[in-house]
């Protein structure tokens, strides 16, 4: 177990704390990390209907801006 004094805690730490690397305990004390990088978040993958959803979405746009030239 690690023990630190409240006041020698950054005041971020405790909203920081679960990025894993942000903190170093060095010198008796928590101190960031210099080295730390955040990490990238992962784009989600479309599910099977919202790719469906896309394609007829384009599909519509599509069809629209012809039925426009057609009526101008």
């Amino acid at each position: 177990n690690v023990t630190v004094d409240d006041d020698t805690v950054p005041v971020d730490f405790s909203t920081n704390f679960s990025d894993d690397g942000r903190w170093l305990y060095k010198d008796n004390q928590i101190v960031k990390n210099p080295d730390y990088v955040t990490p990238d978040t992962p784009q989600p993958v479309p599910t099977a209907e919202q790719q469906a959803i896309a394609k007829l979405t384009t599909l519509v746009t599509g069809l629209m801006a012809k039925e426009a030239v057609n009526n101008a």
